[in-house]
């Protein structure tokens, strides 16, 4: 039995102000105001083969970039648990899961997630050029799921922090 599979990652704007030491309203009229944006592209794991013994592998993006001023900035981008409420992720259809994760790496060893539960971040160190910059997103659904056939999803939340 087959079941047509996607995963799809949700964009939210989660940014994070920088704190200032001393007078605030100084620090914040004295100093170059910086943006970062970040998006994604969606891991779509296509058909899924329950009697397949290998996993399905697939990658999606995440894009981010920051404005000039002040140099390079050290930014952190994490991937939520989704609608499973767990890193142990599952996509839905109805009542049915079927699990996959995301990963930071091509050999799938860390979990990208928000630092918690044994899971990783992306951090990084950005150019403030505006220029983008991308970061592979790893998926894997795990192979032998006894589930029907059907559409099934899940909605992750990117957060870049800075």
């Amino acid at each position: 039995m087959r079941a047509d599979q996607t995963l799809k990652v949700m964009i939210g704007a989660g940014v994070l102000a920088a704190a200032f030491a001393g007078d605030a309203a100084f620090a914040q009229k004295n100093k170059p105001q910086r943006e970062c944006t970040v998006s994604a592209s969606g891991v779509d794991f296509g058909l899924y083969d329950t009697l397949s013994r290998t996993p399905t592998d697939t990658s999606g993006s995440v894009s981010y970039a920051c404005s000039q001023g002040g140099g390079a900035l050290s930014v952190v981008i994490s991937i939520d648990r989704g609608q499973s409420g767990s890193f142990d992720r599952a996509m839905s259809n109805g009542s049915e899961r079927l699990g996959y994760n995301l990963f930071l790496d091509v050999g799938h060893t860390r979990v990208w997630g928000d630092g918690s539960s044994g899971t990783v971040t992306l951090q990084d160190k950005v150019p403030g050029n505006d220029k983008p910059i991308s970061a592979t997103v790893y998926g894997r659904m795990f192979p032998r799921q006894n589930v029907g056939s059907g559409r099934y999803t899940d909605s992750l939340l990117v957060t870049l922090q800075f």
